[in-house]
């Protein structure tokens, strides 16, 4: 299939006008989905010749996943398009669509003005039964235990302080209330009720849309109206769409 291609410019959309966004930070959070919505933002920005934030020497893996960005992060960048590299004051980006913590200021420091920010959340207790299979969580807790997936996490939550505790520092990080750690709060302060309900509020006012994975597909509908995209910004999606449903 050749994929269309327009210039960025106004567009009418139904009965109105709308410009078309093309900065958008997408803070991707671990096991909900995240990567379906960076090949599309990316893709969107190779269509588009848009400045994407790459990892310089990334070897084999190209996320800052637990890592605290600052505002010298931007030198573990490969430059903008034109831009030589070491001319930070330049390293001005379209898209983000990395795992890295979420610090508002930061992030504004490197990217381009008016940048979208959006992320997308999970049923936390399907969130946490894929990263407690897939990051290893159950085997490190329970080692030794001749145990299968079910098992392993039934044992697991009879009491799972006992199990999380002794695992090391990158595991408890994803397995404990890891969204909201990807959104830049510490989960050890979520007991305090005040901290959560500001958390929640300040991240209302912050990020433009919440996508939800159970409702992917009406959140991409929304992220499409919200960015003055066409149908064929998302077309990526909807061709792996109609392949799955053929099989």
């Amino acid at each position: 299939m050749v994929r269309p291609t327009q210039p960025i410019s106004a567009r009418t959309v139904g009965l109105r006008s709308c410009t078309p966004k093309k900065s958008i930070v997408f803070l991707k959070t671990h096991k909900t989905g995240g990567t379906t919505l960076a090949r599309i933002l990316e893709q969107y920005a190779f269509d588009n010749k848009l400045n994407v934030v790459i990892k310089a020497e990334q070897g084999s893996y190209f996320h800052f996943t637990n890592t605290n960005l600052n505002f010298n992060s931007k030198k573990k960048f490969l430059p903008p398009i034109g831009v030589k590299q070491g001319d930070y004051n330049n390293y001005k980006y379209n898209v983000f669509a990395l795992h890295a913590r979420y610090d508002r200021p930061v992030y504004d420091s490197f990217m381009e003005i008016d940048s979208i920010y959006v992320t997308l959340l999970r049923d936390p207790i399907t969130q946490f039964e894929s990263t407690f299979d897939y990051f290893g969580v159950g085997a490190a807790a329970l080692r030794g235990k001749s145990l299968n997936k079910t098992q392993r996490l039934e044992v697991f939550l009879s009491d799972p302080l006992k199990y999380w505790t002794p695992l090391k520092n990158s595991l408890r990080l994803r397995s404990r209330n890891n969204q909201i750690w990807d959104l830049g709060v510490d989960p050890a302060k979520y007991p305090n009720s005040f901290v959560a309900d500001y958390t929640i509020k300040r991240l209302d006012n912050e990020l433009d849309l919440v996508m939800i994975t159970e409702y992917f597909d009406e959140s991409l509908l929304l992220l499409k109206q919200k960015l003055c995209w066409e149908f064929e910004d998302i077309c990526i999606y909807l061709e792996t769409r109609e392949v799955a449903v053929s099989r």
